[in-house]
Formats: structure tokens, sequence, C-alpha cells
């Protein structure tokens, strides 16, 4: 039965040749109108990873690594830390601040920033007249796509602009802006932190001589050293002192490394993929929008014929009932 079928539907098929020949036809020079009706883009892209060798050949001193040993801290560094690539690359804020980039054709001739080049320059797609104009945020996630890669901490960074000098200058102009982004953001995260540990320096300093000082007046004032309630009493008093010399101790270990992550807050970016000058617009591609309108179209015609075929058929058996009741 599914071979009648199929033989049935091969048949119908090729009856209709002309029409899947029409509609393909029709197909492939609305692909190509629309194609040539579309603006051209140019696509740059970079991959980077972040240089970590200065902090490796930092911690080796051997005031860091016997720092962070009596911490207990992790060997880790703010400014390698993929998580915060990703926060930064897609907060608004830095999204907006790529605007003010100065970008130029490749003559040089009326520099402008990114933002006004969006909006004054950059001809939108044709169907944008009927669905409406992207505003400026869209135009700049869209034309500038940043990727990171959780596992390996790898940052993929493309660009586009309907001018391949812009598209590949402003590639260089936002690995710059994301290079100072985060080295302000580090900086002041650091100095927080430091101001943070500053003041805890100055309570433990506090608290360590509030403890001496309360031992020292115990001692001068017991001269009956032997006794054994003063023996207890010294004994906690002590025991205090200890207590805030050891946590006196840890927080000007803990400044002292705040103040390292101060000084080493700059990222260094290690480039692994770096296309060329781009020679050839990327966008449009004529052969895919031929092809996914030959796709849809063959379907489309196929599933009519069919559809088709069947009212037919069904026609033809409600006739042949009607006879045979006659």
């Amino acid at each position: 039965m599914s071979s009648v079928k199929l033989w049935s539907v091969r048949k119908e098929c090729l009856r209709h040749k002309w029409l899947f020949l029409t509609n393909c036809a029709i197909a492939v020079a609305i692909a190509w109108i629309l194609t040539d009706l579309s603006h051209h883009s140019y696509d740059v892209q970079r991959k980077i990873s972040i240089d970590a060798s200065e902090d490796k050949v930092f911690k080796r001193t051997d005031a860091f690594s016997s720092i962070t040993q009596k911490l207990g801290m992790k060997e880790g560094n703010l400014t390698t830390d993929p998580w915060l690539y990703r926060n930064i690359l897609e907060s608004s804020t830095f999204r907006m601040e790529l605007g003010n980039i100065t970008v130029s054709k490749k003559d040089g001739t009326s520099p402008k920033t990114f933002a006004q080049y969006l909006l004054q320059d950059y001809q939108q797609p044709w169907w944008t007249r009927f669905t409406g104009k992207e505003k400026l945020p869209e135009l700049i996630d869209e034309n500038v796509k940043c990727e990171v890669n959780m596992h390996n901490g790898v940052i993929t960074i493309q660009t586009s602009a309907q001018d391949p000098h812009i598209a590949f200058t402003l590639l260089d102009s936002v690995c710059t802006r994301l290079q100072t982004y985060l080295t302000d953001y580090s900086r002041r995260k650091a100095e927080i932190d430091l101001g943070n540990r500053s003041r805890e320096l100055s309570q433990s300093k506090a608290k360590y001589e509030k403890a001496m000082k309360a031992y020292s007046r115990f001692v001068d004032s017991h001269t009956d050293i032997f006794e054994p309630s003063v023996q207890l009493e010294e004994s906690l008093l002590q025991q205090k002192v200890d207590n805030a010399l050891a946590e006196y101790n840890n927080s000007i270990q803990q400044y002292k490394l705040a103040e390292m992550h101060v000084q080493r807050t700059i990222p260094y970016f290690i480039t692994l993929v770096n296309e060329t000058y781009p020679q050839q617009p990327s966008h449009p591609k004529r052969l895919v929008n031929i092809a996914v309108w030959l796709f849809y179209t063959f379907f489309i015609t196929l599933w009519i014929v069919l559809i088709r075929h069947k009212i037919k058929l069904r026609k033809k058996g409600e006739t042949d009932e009607l006879r045979q009741q006659i």
C-alpha cells in the first residue's frame, strides 16, 4: 500500500513538473533581487585570551606566596575571571560607551562617532520600512557581538559595518575599550577592598592594644603571681592577647595582599585568532539565500500539489459511490 502511495505521489509530482520549475525559477529571481536590495556588510572577528603570565611570575615571589599560603587562599586573579568579562560585555553601560568610539572611512574623511555612523550613515534593511527602524542600542548589539567561552576563557569579539575600514578599525577600538574598562573596574574594586582591609587592620590593632593594656594593668596590680586565682586570670588575659595578636597579624597580611592586588590590575590580551582586512562582504550570502528560497518553495509547492491530489481523489471516490448507488 505504501509503495502504491509513493508511486502515486511521484506520478502526481511529474504531472506538475512545470509548476515546480516555474515556482523554483520565481524563487531564485526573488532571492536574487532581495540580495541585491540588501546592503553589504563586512564582519571582522578576533579571539583573545587573558595573559596571566605576569600574575604567575608575581606569585612566585616569596612575599606573595607566603601570604597566600598562610591565608589559605587560592591563586586567582580578578582580571582573568571569565565571568567578569561576560558581565562587562553584556552590560548596557559598556555597550553604550562603544557609541563614543571615533570611526572614519578608508580615505579618512568625515570622522564621526560610531553612534553617529549608525544613526546617519548606516543603511538598515529594507523590511524595517514596514517593521520600524531599530534604535541605537539594538544597532550596537547587532554590529558588535561578544561571546565568552566559560570553559577555556576565550573571548570572541566580532564587529560589523557596511564599510570594511570601519569594521576593521572598530575591532581594535572595542578591544582597547574592553581592556581599559576592565582595568578601571578592577582598580576600583581593588581600592574598595583595600579600604575594607585598612578598616579591619585599624580595628584589629585597637583590639590588640586594648587587650595588651588590660594584661599589663593586671600584671602591675597583682604581685602575688603564685596564687591559683591570679594565675588563672593571667592565663585568660594572656590568651586574649594572643588571639588579638593573631588577628592583628592576619589583618596585616590581608592588607599587604590587598595592596598587591591594587598594583596588578592591568590585564594583558593574547590574540589567538585575528582576521585580516576584509576584502569581500560577509553579508548578504547570495547562494545561501537562493538555497533557502528554493527549499521552502519546493516543499510548499509539494504540499499544495498533494493537497490538490487528495481533494481530487476524494471527489473521485464520492462520484464512484454515487454511480454505484444509481
